[in-house]
């Protein structure tokens, strides 16, 4: 099992897109934990996918300036049991 867990602090910018983009590429995790996303969950979840291609993803908003969360996941290798969410966590369990 290959976990990564990342404080990005910020996935707006192409730089970021791609060095996540080449850290999956290179590590190929099951799971990928991204904290600090600095996005709303929307656009978290639309810019996973140019960078996500095995699908599972849930996402936490920032807020203002800071926080958002984000859990990608293997669906082919994990199945999602449970997921609980509030402003400031978010729990998947596989």
């Amino acid at each position: 099992m290959n976990v990564i867990s990342w404080n990005c602090r910020g996935l707006g910018s192409k730089m970021k897109e791609e060095a996540m983009r080449n850290l999956i590429m290179t590590e190929n995790p099951n799971i990928m934990l991204v904290q600090e996303t600095k996005l709303e969950e929307t656009d978290f979840l639309q810019s996973s996918k140019k960078f996500w291609k095995k699908g599972g993803t849930k996402a936490i908003s920032a807020r203002g300036a800071s926080g958002g969360l984000g859990t990608l996941w293997n669906t082919s290798k994990l199945q999602l049991v449970v997921e609980k969410q509030n402003n400031h966590w978010l729990l998947t369990k596989f």
